[in-house]
Parts: structure tokens; sequence; C-alpha cells
């Protein structure tokens, strides 16, 4: 009998339900139809060999994830994509050496322009934020050879960026019904923990075992497994298999029947079903056990060697299969031993050069655990193992001395071309634990420049636990460089640039033991003096890395760095490693700054450097660009409410367009615009003193809110004026008008100029509205962009299509929705800020990933029948504002229309 074979198949034992549930999703696959199939279910009911056979003899192209225990980037992409990850590693770093490309490494990527502007301004350094390598990866995959699936196992050790990118191409891919299946393993009750044979005794105790547990649960934050799975299971596209265990009478009807009815009493027979769990793989180990140890195959059946009263059971199930994997010989038990150490899925390069066997022997090993059904080959040099209790029975069979002596032994055995956080799992468990410090900082920087800000965290705050002694080499390291540069004789021979970039990779664990500061006044005059003398652009790299990973790190909730300090060496980055004119790089740092100090101090900063930006761009001859900054400073200084420089920023647009009237048509309609939003910047101005002087109760002290609340009228009327004579469409004058009305009002303001020219703007609508149109348009947006509505308004009005602007069902999904159906043509202006209850941020990116020709601009279409919609998205108020003048300028209604 070949009790091999059926070994093999026991594993598929009472499983006949879930495999067809399986190969109906598959073909529905095949038949165009993508979805989601969660499967859940205890590893040691072997789901994984279930699915992975099934997917790999699909005969459609497939993809393999594994989640990994170690904190690796987007660990669950990479056995399948990790050219993906390397090419944008490798182009960050690349970019990154240029002191004037930074935007490009960090925020372009390897994507389409308007990704690009999407992820440049908001940073993309957020760890919820949808980033460019999101928007990259996804079109990659949706130009994959499809139908195809992605499977993934133990899910449950994801980290927080590849949860996050898996969920961005699930919902990419649903949103445009994309013919991929997504196969999602996972075991939440998989705690990671190993308790070696050696501590199961009687005698030892309980904290004993929980001391020597092999890896702890994970900690976690941010994105969790879970929740993940919550996320996904509610879904209309998402369907979820759990595996039960087998039940007590199949697996005793299957003993009975490969062994005999009369073989084995009934007790015997309840004891091993016992030992079995549910299991139809372990009833294969029990089986397998038993025919080496127990049983003998004579006269075309089983018969016993021994009487059944003489023959014991383990009372554990893992006995059992480290007894088998024992039985494969010294040299092949070995070998998988160190299999179960390596990082996972398995490379056979990386297994062999560790091995102490010759190149003969480890390659019988290794067939060895193949033919036996111990190891799968899953990809030319990978293997996996069939069951994850094997890979835990094999590290349970260890002795702590034995693991550390085979991590070392890895360790030892790896070349600089693996990545950092491989180092870093081998050396941490081995026999030189301290080796391990100097790529436990190397594993958190890729982490860093893969923007898994959590991970690289999750690393240092571990190094600061294991390395307490980090923080006194530190400030050894800089009191050493602070005596050197004050002695003549010792400064001269003294190489300054190591130490200072020894110290800034350092930072990132000592800064996390103790929360006060590390660098002294008399320590950062010391580094912006090196700085100088060994020129900016050999430290910028570094410090880049280094204070963007301090500024989105931060959270009030975790021990974190010392802010104060963080604060100083971005200070000292913006001023000291960006050049004077380098505005857009200051730019990209403010902003972080700005999010990490919630300050008014750096707000302010952002916004004169968003200023200086834009009179650079209007000396540069780049009109548009300087009036979307100087119009970018605004909103700056309307967030810390400094109505003064607000209306200063609103004058520099204004006459940038009165000087460029004739030079530039969009000029008269930004010209507008500055005008609205100085009057509405006036009109709060005269709120804030109004309540000022409440508060002061002094009858005779002058009444400033009044000036400002007669400046705001004036403004309101000359935005009114001009408006009415450059667009055909005056909605936006009605709009501003009624708002300057009700305000006179309120004010006790005249306002019979306003209310003649709103009546004279209601009568054009009313003209307007009373034209025949073939078709109609409805534009909806937030009421901070109603200037960017009337431009496309005007767009649409120009083609001879009757146009509804709504700023009011942007938090109605359901008057929304009927408004753009009872229309021909719609259109949704969105940026981050939007208050669109309907359509958040990462729906609007996965929309803008699934579209697999890259767009030039910020404008989108979809084309639904004889519907079309638009979607012009941008990051703020006044960029989207620039792209709807574009959008008017390159006529790209009529084009539709």
């Amino acid at each position: 009998m070949d009790l091999q074979k059926i070994i093999f198949g026991l594993t598929l034992l009472g499983r006949d339900a879930e495999q067809r549930e399986v190969v109906e999703r598959i073909k529905s696959l095949s038949q165009g139809q993508g979805g989601v199939l969660l499967v859940e279910g205890s590893s040691q009911y072997g789901q994984k060999n279930i699915v992975r056979n099934m997917v790999t003899n699909s005969g459609l192209p497939y993809f393999l994830g594994y989640g990994s225990r170690i904190p690796v980037p987007y660990d669950v992409f990479r056995f399948s994509f990790s050219k993906i990850f390397e090419d944008f590693a490798a182009h960050r770093e690349q970019n990154l050496q240029g002191i004037n490309k930074l935007e490009k490494a960090i925020y372009k990527g390897i994507i389409g322009k308007t990704t690009r502007r999407f992820a440049r301004s908001n940073l993309s350094l957020e760890p919820k934020s949808q980033t460019d390598l999101h928007i990259t990866f996804s079109r990659h995959l949706l130009n994959e050879d499809l139908p195809a699936i992605f499977y993934c196992e133990d899910l449950q050790w994801a980290e927080t960026s590849s949860l996050e990118l898996l969920l961005f191409l699930i919902k990419s891919a649903m949103s445009t019904s994309a013919p991929i299946l997504f196969i999602l393993q996972y075991d939440l009750e998989d705690k990671g923990m190993v308790t070696p044979f050696a501590l199961r005794q009687r005698n030892v105790s309980i904290m004993q075992q929980l001391k020597a547990m092999k890896s702890g649960i994970k900690r976690r934050t941010g994105l969790r497994p879970k929740e993940f799975v919550g996320q996904l299971q509610d879904l209309e596209y998402t369907q979820k298999l759990v595996l039960q265990p087998v039940s007590e009478k199949e697996i005793e009807r299957v003993f009975k029947k490969i062994l005999g009815y009369k073989l084995l009493s009934s007790t015997y027979v309840n004891a091993l079903c016992y030992l079995a769990q549910g299991s139809g793989f372990f009833v294969g180990e029990l089986l397998l056990y038993l025919s080496r140890n127990v049983l003998e195959f004579r006269s075309q059946k089983w018969q016993l060697k021994y009487d059944e009263h003489q023959i014991k059971l383990f009372d554990d199930i893992d006995y059992f299969t480290l007894a088998n994997l024992e039985d494969l010989g010294e040299e092949v038990f070995q070998e998988l031993q160190r299999a179960a150490l390596l990082h996972y899925p398995i490379s056979k390069k990386d297994w062999a050069e560790s091995s102490s066997l010759s190149s003969e022997n480890f390659k019988n090993a290794a067939a060895n655990a193949v033919k036996y059904g111990i190891l799968k080959q899953i990809a030319d040099g990978y293997y996996v193992f069939n069951n994850d209790y094997t890979k835990y029975t094999l590290i349970a069979s260890c002795s702590s001395e034995e693991e550390r002596h085979l991590h070392t032994n890895i360790a030892a055995s790896l070349t600089e071309s693996h990545p950092a956080y491989v180092h870093l799992f081998h050396w941490k468990n081995s026999e030189k634990p301290e080796m391990s410090l100097d790529h436990m900082v190397r594993a958190g920087i890729e982490n860093e420049k893969m923007m898994a800000y959590e991970n690289a965290y999750f690393l240092y705050e571990e190094g600061a636990k294991l390395f307490p002694e980090a923080r006194e080499m530190f400030l050894e390291i800089s009191k050493d460089m602070l005596e050197c540069s004050k002695d003549k004789e010792k400064k001269k021979d003294k190489d300054f640039l190591e130490p200072l970039l020894a110290l800034v990779k350092l930072y990132r664990i000592a800064g996390l033991i103790e929360a006060t500061p590390l660098l002294s006044d008399e320590d950062i005059a010391l580094w912006k003096k090196i700085i100088y003398d060994y020129s900016p652009d050999k430290t910028f790299p570094d410090f880049a890395w280094l204070l963007l990973f301090l500024l989105k790190s931060y959270t009030a909730s975790v021990k974190t760095y010392f802010k104060p300090e963080v604060e100083k060496l971005a200070l000292l980055l913006i001023r000291e490693l960006c050049p004077g004119k380098d505005h857009q790089t200051k730019t990209i740092f403010l902003q972080a700054l700005v999010s990490f100090s919630q300050n008014d101090e750096q707000r302010n900063r952002l916004a004169v450097n968003i200023e200086k930006w834009g009179s650079l761009q209007a000396k540069q001859g780049n009109l548009l660009d300087a009036a979307v900054k100087y119009l970018d400073s605004y909103y700056v200084y309307l967030s810390c409410k400094d109505y003064f420089n607000c209306a200063r920023a609103l004058h520099l647009t204004i006459k940038l367009c009165q000087e460029n009237i004739h030079n530039n048509h969009l000029m008269p309609l930004l010209q507008v615009e500055a005008l609205r939003l100085l009057a509405c910047n006036y009109q709060s101005w005269s709120h804030e003193e109004q309540k000022k002087e409440q508060e002061i109760q002094d009858e005779f002290a002058p009444k400033k809110h009044l000036n400002y609340a007669l400046q705001s009228v004036a403004a309101f009327l000359d935005s009114a004026r001009f408006g009415l004579e450059r667009y055909k469409c005056p909605w936006l004058t009605i709009y501003g008008l009624q708002r300057a009305y009700n305000f006179s009002e309120e004010m006790y303001v005249e306002n019979d100029l306003v209310k003649e020219l709103l009546d004279q703007a209601k009568n054009e609508w009313e003209i307007i509205a009373d034209e025949s149109y073939d078709k109609s348009a409805v534009i909806i947006a937030n009421s901070s962009d109603v200037g960017a509505a009337c431009v496309i308004g005007e767009a649409v009005l120009r083609e001879g299509v009757s146009v509804d602007i709504d700023v009011e069902c942007c938090n109605d999904l359901e008057k929304a929705v009927e408004k753009m159906s009872q229309n021909d043509i719609s259109f949704l202006l969105l940026q981050p800020h939007s208050k669109f209850s309907f359509m958040s941020t990462a729906e609007v990116m996965h929309i803008i990933a699934s579209y697999q020709e890259e767009k030039p601009s910020g404008w989108f279409i979809r084309e639904h029948g004889d519907h079309i919609q638009f979607i012009v998205w941008e990051t703020t108020s006044s960029k989207l504002l620039a792209t709807c003048l574009k959008f008017l300028d390159e006529k790209i209604v009529r084009s539709y229309v």
C-alpha cells in the first residue's frame, strides 16, 4: 500500500464543500467576475495546501504573497513583485543625492503627473495616505494579463503598509470590475508562539515556558489584520470561507478504512481521533507514525507488531510529528531545522549557503524534504512548508543554544546584497545579538525609504529596549567631536563628517531611550559648521531621511522623540542644507513641520516660503504658477487667522493679474477669484474685530470692524463687476453678492449698489436659464471651491449646455446621485479637504488608479453610456482653481460635448 500518497490526500479530508466553493470562485473569475475570497481557519486544517494547489493548478495567471513576522515593508507583495519595490527605492535613493531633486525623489516616483501633484502636496508620508506607490502598483496590477489570482498566505502576519496597499488594490480593482480574484488566507488565532520540547516537561514552570517562547506576539499599530478583514467582509464582492474541524465520526471512519475495522479496539481508535484534533494533516501524521513504529504491512493488510496494550501513545500530537521528522535521517532533519528559521518563503540559495553539508548532500536532503511532503517548491529556487505545524515542530525541537547557533551560522553566510531586515532577523536571535544594532538602523532606514514609517518606528523602539547603551554611545561621540573641534591640533587631523553621519543614524534609537534632549546648542552649532565645511550635498540625504521620519512618526499617544529638539533639527535642515532659492524643497519640509508642531509660528514660516516661491515664479514668467503660490500662501495664513497677511497675499495676486491682464487671458478670471477671496477675508476679519470689541465693551473705542466690513463689501462689488464683464456665467457673481448683501444687512452697511448688481446678475441668469439647450450638466463642489465651479460652468455654457452649480448637496449622497442621473454631464470637483461624505479621498484615488492610461493633468473622465462624468481632482483649493482654468483653456468639454 502506498501510504505516502494516502497521507498527501488526507489534507483534503472532509473538505469537499470548501473545494467546490473555491472552484466556483475561480470559474466565475474565468468569466470575468473578480472579487475577494477570505479563507479563515487554523493552519493545522491544511487550508493553505488546499487553496495553494487549486490556485497553482487553475490554469490562470497567479501571484503569491506571504505575511512575515519581521517588519518588512510591503512584505506581502515582495515575492511576486520585488522589482517594483526595488525600482521605487532605488529611484528615491538616486534622486535624493541631488539637493534640488528632493521633491522628485520622494513624491514623483515612476508615475503620471496627476498623481505626482497629488502626492507632492499631500506629502504622501502620512501612515494612512494613498501614496504614489499605491497608484503605481495598482496600475501595474491592472495592466497584468487578466483574469488573474492574487493569493496571500498568513495575512495575520502582514504589516500595516502591506494591508493598506492590499486594501487599496482591492478597491481599485473592484471599482472598475477588473477580473482579479484576491484569495486571502489567515488564522487570527496564530500567535506565532512555540514552546521548546525541552520545556514541556511537568517539572518546568509556566513562567519558564512563557519566557522561552520563540517569538512573541507582534506589536501592532495602525491597520490590523482583524480590522482589515472586518472592512472587507461587509463588501458586496467579498465571500468568506471558514474551515471547521473534521468531525470525529469522519476521522474514525478513515482510520478504520485504512487500518482495518478489527485491527484496533474502539478505545484505541478514539484515542487517535482525540489526538487528530479534527485535522486531516494530523490523521496523516498519526498514520505515518503508526506505519513506521507500530504496524507492518503483510498479506495485503496492516497488522500490529505488538499487542495493543503494549503500545503507548504520546500525549501531544507534536511528538508524533517530531518522531516522523527524525525518521528522515539526521542530515535531513538538521537541514529542515535550518530551513524553518529562514526568512519566508525559503530561498534555496540562502538555505544552501548557510548549510554545513556538501553541495551533493544538501541537494539530496532538499529533494527528500520535497519527496516526503515536508516542503513544496512554489517557484524556481523557493520553498514553503506544506503545513505550518511541521515548521513549528522543527523550531520547538531546537534548544535555545541550538537555535542561536543556527541563527549565527545563517547570519554569517549572508552577503551585503541581502536586505538589512534579513541580517537583522538572524543576528538579533544569534549568539552575538550586539551585531544587530547596525542592521536595525539600516533596516529602519530601508522602511523609511519605502514610506513604511510605522515599521521603522517599531524597529527603533525595539532597538531602544535592546540597546539602552546607544544613548551613551551617542553622547560619547558628540563629546569627542566637541573636544576635537576646540583643540587646534586634533582639529587638523579629525574627519568630522563620518561621526556626524553616524550620529544622524544613531539618533533614531538613542532619541527614544529618554524623553530628554540629546543635543546641546553647542552641538547644533558644531553640526552647522561641519555642514558648511563639508558641503551640504554630502549631508543632505542622511538629514533628509532622518527628518522626514522624525516629523512623520511623531504621535502624542506613544513614547517618541523630544519634540523641541526635532523642531531645531528640522529648522537646521531647512535653513542650512536647502539652498536659499530652493523653495520647493523647503515647502515640503515646512509642510511636514507644520503637521508635526501644529503651531502658528511654523505655519507662518511655510506661508512666507510659499509666497517667496510665488515671487520667484512670477520673475521667471510662470504667471499661473505664481498666482497659485500666492493663493496657497493665503490659505496657510488663513489657517492661523493672520488676516493682515492674508490680505497682503491676495493683493499680490490681484497686482500680478492686473499687470499681466493682456499677457495671459486666464489672469482676469484669477483676478475675479482673488477679489472674492479678499472680500471673504475682510468679512472674517470684521467678525473677529467685532468679537474683540464686544469683549472690551468700550463704546468710545474705534469700531474697526466697520472699516473691514466696508472693505469687504467694496471687494465683493469689484469682484461682481469684473465677473459680469468676463464671465458669461453669472452664478459666481450672484453667489458672492448674496453673501455681501446678507453681510451688509448684518453690519448695517449701505448696500444699494450691492442690491442693484445682484438684481442685474439674477436677471442675466434667468435669461440664460430660459434658453433652450440640447444637453444639461451639473457641477457638484464644496463651498470653498465655488470659484473653480464657476470656471467649469463657464466652459459648459460656452458649448451650449445648460448648467446647474450645486454646493449644497455635497453631504447628501442621494441628492447628489439623483442630480447626476438627471443630467447628461456631471462634474465632481474634489480635493482632500472637501466635505464630501459620499466620496472620500481614498475612493477618488481608487478611480484614478483604475485608469490604465496616465493622464497629463488633474481631471479624469468616465463614460457610462450617454452619461459623461468628469472628476477634477487636486490637493488644494488654489490648485483646483488652476486646474479648472486649464480645463477651460484647453476646451476639454468641447471635445466630449
